[in-house]
């Protein structure tokens, strides 16, 4: 669409997504995905965009690039709001889950930073630790039973599949050659009781062969080998602040005011400020402070053995301390790796550079496939129309031959050529 041109994307995926609520028929069921840029960055020469009058919201946030990633959030904020609204505009909420999530931990330093903390967490995105892969959901629907909680469930990715297939009415989800590793959390979620047994003891949370790292949880206990970016992001970022930078600290009464913004979704949760600051506190992630007894990790030297439950920071490393244990998660990851389906990623190909393409990301291998089709058909036809004038002209010569070449008479006594 290039009509788009200088739209922010954040509202350009907004206004397609009410689009299509507002179009929907509603006797149809519905299940979109609604994927952010925001708060990703974007050029290196500019990563943090926002609209100036969203980031003018944020003035008492003296780091320039956190002002900027603040307004990037708060326009997704805005986002969900519209998109709540459409979808009660419509009368389609009775029946509707609004499901928010994080893909993963902020890339605090390095590559496409965004200045986005996870302290008190350990490392950010692309690494093995909490701060990389503990991610943070809003699980909205008029079908859950209680309302208002903090879930303490560990969930992975792969049990939003049967989770809201369960949710939706879907029995059974066929697997194709082997059950799938999700598990259904609907039950639980929406009951909310706090006696339900954890559905999910294990968590894989990578062991593929790219940055040559484990990172596996069972039970609480959780194994780390190997480290990418030669340790670059392993340690506790995001809670660096330079003195020139300090922030305006809030009040109490002014922080409420900030969070509680007019606005959609503000509306329809309808929280006091007593719930709000209860939902915080059973939100807010608590690490005790470094200890001089704490055992360092390095993996790239040995792997690491953590209790998540009692050292969810990642501290104090266990693996001296239990050796057997960290033997048989160091086999069990083994197991995994080997029955696992290896990634289809491919090497880079100058091919898809989007300069080729009009400066468009494209499916661009099936564009050149396309490409290369059009350019055999064109080819045929210019064959079939050389071979068509070719045809024409030995057609035209050889009737030229038959009716203007010389005609010879013969007779017994004379030969006279005319």
């Amino acid at each position: 669409n290039y009509d788009a041109r200088g739209t922010y994307a954040t509202d350009l995926f907004t206004a397609e997504a009410t689009r299509l609520i507002r179009t929907h028929n509603t006797t149809d069921p519905l299940f979109l995905v609604l994927t952010h840029l925001a708060p990703h960055t974007g050029n290196e020469d500019d990563p943090l965009q926002a609209p100036a009058d969203e980031i003018a919201k944020f003035a008492h946030i003296k780091d320039p690039k956190r002002r900027t990633l603040a307004a990037m959030i708060s326009r997704v904020d805005v986002s969900v709001g519209l998109v709540y609204d459409t979808l009660r505009e419509r009368k389609m909420l009775d029946n509707t889950i609004i499901l928010f999530y994080a893909d993963n931990g902020a890339p605090t330093v390095g590559i496409h930073a965004n200045s986005g903390s996870n302290y008190p967490l350990r490392g950010q995105k692309s690494s093995p630790w909490e701060g990389a892969v503990r991610g943070a959901a809003l699980l909205w629907s008029p079908l859950l039973a209680r309302k208002g909680y903090v879930s303490e469930q560990w969930i992975h990715v792969s049990d939003w599949l049967p989770t809201l297939a369960r949710a939706a009415g879907i029995r059974s989800i066929p697997p194709r050659d082997s059950a799938i590793d999700g598990h259904d959390q609907w039950a639980a979620l929406r009951s909310g009781a706090t006696t339900v047994e954890p559905i999910r003891s294990i968590v894989m949370n990578n062991a593929e062969d790219t940055c040559h790292f484990s990172s596996y949880v069972k039970h609480g206990w959780k194994y780390v080998n190997g480290t990418c970016s030669d340790g670059e992001y392993d340690g506790w970022l995001g809670d660096l602040v330079m003195p020139d930078q300090a922030e305006v600290q809030l009040s109490d009464g002014d922080y409420y005011k900030h969070l509680t913004i007019p606005g959609s979704i503000g509306a329809a949760l309808n929280l006091s400020r007593e719930q709000v600051e209860k939902l915080r506190h059973e939100a807010t992630l608590k690490c005790s402070p470094h200890s001089p007894d704490d055992i360092p990790c390095n993996p790239l030297v040995a792997p690491c053995l953590f209790n998540l439950h009692e050292d969810p920071c990642e501290r104090n490393n266990q693996a001296a301390k239990h050796p057997v244990l960290l033997t048989t998660l160091q086999a069990e990851v083994l197991y995994y790796r080997l029955r696992s389906a290896k990634p289809r990623n491919q090497p880079p190909d100058s091919r898809s550079d989007p300069a080729g393409f009009n400066y468009t990301w494209t499916w661009w291998v099936d564009e050149l496939q396309e490409r290369k089709t059009a350019a055999d058909i064109a080819l045929v036809s210019l064959v079939a129309e050389v071979v068509l004038v070719l045809f024409a002209v030995g057609l035209a010569l050889k009737l030229c031959w038959c009716y203007c070449r010389p005609k010879v008479i013969s007779s017994s006594t004379t030969k006279e050529t005319t």
